[in-house]
């Protein structure tokens, strides 16, 4: 029997997009070590994502990078328009302002029509790991939602950024031939929020990247533990500084803690972005500097040593599509 041949849109960069890149390695490894021979693999890639997801890819997994595409008509504009440029962009988001539009944050489209390139790959399907890159192609598409945290918690976006998502949203679920949700409740909430016929979505739930890598040495975790001066017992949050993940709640219960006599000590990995100076400033104000450590974007051997070194995991999130840190959790023990 023939494979069948699959495309996955994967192009992001490495240490940007949190959760997503671990759903990114957990597929392609999960592919490779479940599916080998039955179907065949072509991930898009960026050209900064291909090394770090060849680690994950099998035999039967090509990796392609997307063509630079041709200078677009609004770029001539720009070159046309010279150093009268800065000014008419103000005077535009101004008069969008004014007409009470929102001022788009990036140039992103809502909605994007395949240039040809994937139908090139002559895929018999294309899967979509995100909203983000949905392209609207004469191919068969799966598109996986991973929540609609937006409709729950707008106040976390920008007008624009809203604005984008409500249009790019309903029209990546209505051209998709199958959604898939990363658990019933993204997947009810897809169903009653947009609309959309329930026999189209399905649930698949998460699997963790981590078991895909080398576990630590103990000399690794004891360097990692001198390195980071990390205390003998500590609690682990490892999260992206996005306003829904609460660390500055996180923040006020450990100094609370800390008022009524007892000290404990958090260390939070993840890519410092979005509320971080916010955070930064909650820590200095609430004298927490030598309790609460953040240490950006780490690696996957690095990640498994904290979980090997914590005592426990603390997961304050104020909303989840499913909480991939907790399964994460569970599975190192």
């Amino acid at each position: 029997m023939t494979p069948l041949r699959v495309t996955i849109e994967a192009q992001i960069a490495q240490g940007v997009e949190g959760g997503l890149e671990q759903y990114l390695m957990a597929l392609a490894a999960g592919l490779r070590d479940e599916a080998a021979g039955e179907y065949a693999y072509t991930v898009v890639a960026s050209a900064q994502a291909r090394e770090w997801l060849r680690p994950f890819l099998g035999p039967d997994h090509d990796i392609v990078t997307r063509p630079e595409a041709d200078p677009v008509a609004a770029e001539g504009l720009k070159r046309w328009l010279g150093p009268a440029r800065g000014p008419a962009g103000r005077i535009w988001r101004q008069t969008l302002k004014l007409a009470g539009q929102p001022v788009p944050e990036r140039a992103q489209p809502a909605v994007v029509l395949s240039d040809g390139f994937l139908e090139s790959l002559q895929p018999d399907v294309v899967h979509f790991p995100y909203v983000a890159h949905y392209e609207q192609s004469s191919l068969p598409s799966v598109l996986t939602m991973h929540d609609l945290q937006h409709r729950h918690f707008p106040e976390f976006f920008s007008p624009s950024h809203l604005a984008w998502r409500e249009a790019a949203y309903p029209a990546a679920l209505g051209h998709a031939t199958l959604v898939v949700a990363d658990s019933d409740f993204v997947r009810d909430d897809i169903v009653r929020q947009y609309g959309v016929s329930a026999g189209k979505v399905v649930t698949i739930p998460l699997a963790s990247s981590l078991g895909f890598h080398a576990r630590p040495t103990q000399q690794f975790c004891d360097d990692l533990r001198a390195r980071r001066h990390l205390p003998d017992a500590f609690a682990l949050y490892p999260a992206m500084t996005n306003g829904h993940k609460n660390h500055a709640r996180l923040l006020d219960a450990v100094a609370a803690l800390r008022d009524a006599g007892r000290i404990v000590h958090v260390v939070c990995s993840g890519r410092q972005a979005h509320v971080w100076p916010s955070i930064q400033q909650r820590l200095h104000d609430l004298r927490l500097e030598d309790q609460v450590r953040f240490t950006g974007f780490i690696s996957a051997a690095e990640l498994l040593a904290l979980y090997r070194l914590a005592q426990f995991v603390v997961f304050p999130s104020l909303f989840e599509g499913a909480g991939l840190p907790v399964l994460e959790a569970m599975e190192q023990g």
